[in-house]
């Protein structure tokens, strides 16, 4: 068994930024590196993000009105999501609180 083996497999880390809608998104590819998704932002209907696939191929793509997301948006989403889930089911009046 290699040292390699013994490494155990490393989360994909999606954290809340500045506000609800914006992200900090840990690389898949690149070790210490992060990147900022903005759901809400005015320029891109889909989101945004500050990586290099966002800039050359994304960003372009949703100003000619396609809906395309990198990985990070994607992951931002689904966290996002998760979130208001959690946030919404505490105000829920049909769901009882014991």
């Amino acid at each position: 068994m290699t040292a390699l083996t013994k490494v155990p497999k490393q989360d994909l880390v999606v954290e809340h930024f500045d506000s609800p809608l914006r992200f900090m998104c840990r690389s898949m590819s690149q070790s210490g590196v992060s990147y900022l998704v903005d759901l809400g932002s005015d320029e891109y209907p889909y989101g945004a993000c500050n990586c290099k696939h966002f800039e050359c191929v994304v960003g372009p793509a949703q100003k000619r009105g396609e809906r395309r997301t990198c990985q990070h948006i994607a992951r931002a989403r689904e966290a996002f999501t998760d979130w208001a889930i959690s946030a919404f089911k505490l105000q829920d009046r049909n769901i009882p609180q014991c």
